[in-house]
């Protein structure tokens, strides 16, 4: 069984954050991460956003960006392990 992943934010010095919009898997059996190479239109980095993996295809929405703006839009792209 596997999980994905993508973007987020995590801490960047003493008082800014960090937000990305990298994709990664997690593989139950082996607690492994990796790292996806996605193509197609790979959404900007935000957090507090919602994704689902439907045949291949991440589809991400909302969230907000570096400067807490929120943005409605919806984005797909195909998840590669290559």
């Amino acid at each position: 069984m596997m999980f994905f992943r993508f973007g987020g934010s995590g801490a960047a010095g003493r008082s800014r954050r960090h937000l990305y919009n990298d994709t990664w898997s997690f593989e139950i059996s082996t607690r492994k991460w990796t790292e996806l190479q996605c193509t197609g239109s790979i959404p900007s980095p935000r957090s507090e956003h919602a994704a689902v993996l439907v045949d291949g295809v991440m589809y991400v929405s909302g969230g907000f960006d570096i400067d807490g703006i929120y943005s409605g839009d919806l984005t797909a792209f195909n998840l590669s392990s290559e």
